[in-house]
């Protein structure tokens, strides 16, 4: 009587830590598939942001770099034309997805415009 009451509770005791198992696991899957979901969507976005980018006049794309995580945008390079990048910038913050649009672009001016400044302070 004994030995089946022990191998009672060792089959117990199996069927529990299975179900933890199971259990455990299944949340794992779950986070995992949340997350490759997450990656997915930054993945979109950014395809989108780039789309955006490369199709408006004024954008020197090679100077431009995008990030995308959990939403946020962040869009890192120089170019010189301040509307453009403002243009753009609007268009990204209406993006399915997006959550927030960091601004770490600089702008600079072209040469000939820091040219005639110079010459304007040399007379």
């Amino acid at each position: 009587m004994n030995r089946i009451q022990g191998e009672l509770a060792n089959v117990s005791t199996l069927v529990v830590t299975l179900t933890t198992s199971a259990v455990l696991m299944a949340g794992c899957v779950a986070r995992a598939s949340l997350e490759e979901r997450l990656v997915a969507e930054d993945q979109r976005i950014t395809a989108e942001v780039i789309r955006i980018i490369e199709d408006e006049k004024g954008i020197i794309t090679a100077d431009l770099r995008v990030e995308t995580r959990e939403g946020v945008v962040v869009l890192y390079g120089v170019q010189s034309e301040l509307e453009s990048i403002s243009a753009v910038l609007r268009r990204i913050s209406r993006v399915r997805g997006v959550v927030e649009v960091i601004n770490r672009i600089r702008i600079i001016r072209a040469e000939a415009e820091r040219s005639d400044r110079k010459n304007l302070h040399s007379l």
